[in-house]
């Protein structure tokens, strides 16, 4: 399967997920509000790394879960991105590992959309080597691949 054929499985697994109506607490803090704006001006075909691609300023840190479901194709479409230069792939994994069987999000996921992420996880394994050893991720991507190997019932 290459890029195009993946992103267009994780597509349909996650094509009955609404856009929710709000994306985080806005009411918690200023950066919260923020976020759900960045986040209510894009659709998840439309939102890039211009609103993803900061790590000291991501808003997926701070979404709820029903956003998170909404926004994953757009973080698997970013990873995957040939013109990319890989510029997603360390929050992607980040995103995918963060908080492990704990997280809030994971448990939303439904077996169609746990195995499309686990997937991705083992396309990037082989077609991302040589960056994810340049890097230093091959230890998170084993360890997301290890959560997700359990998350689809493959452990």
């Amino acid at each position: 399967m290459n890029a195009a054929e993946l992103t267009q499985r994780v597509e349909r697994a996650f094509s009955d997920t609404p856009r929710p109506a709000r994306f985080t607490d806005r009411g918690h803090c200023c950066e919260c509000a923020e976020h759900d704006d960045t986040l209510g001006a894009f659709d998840r075909e439309t939102i890039g790394l211009d609103q993803l691609g900061n790590p000291g300023w991501d808003p997926l840190c701070f979404v709820l879960p029903a956003a998170f479901l909404y926004y994953f194709p757009a973080m698997v479409r970013l990873v995957l991105d040939p013109d990319g230069a890989d510029g997603y792939l360390e929050q992607f994994l980040f995103h995918v590992a963060y908080e492990g069987e704990d997280s809030r999000f994971f448990r939303h996921f439904s077996q169609p959309q746990r195995q499309a992420t686990l997937d991705v996880l083992r396309y990037l394994r082989a077609d991302k080597a040589g960056r994810l050893k340049e890097w230093n991720l091959e230890g998170e991507l084993e360890q997301a691949l290890a959560l997700w190997t359990k998350l689809a019932g493959e452990a």
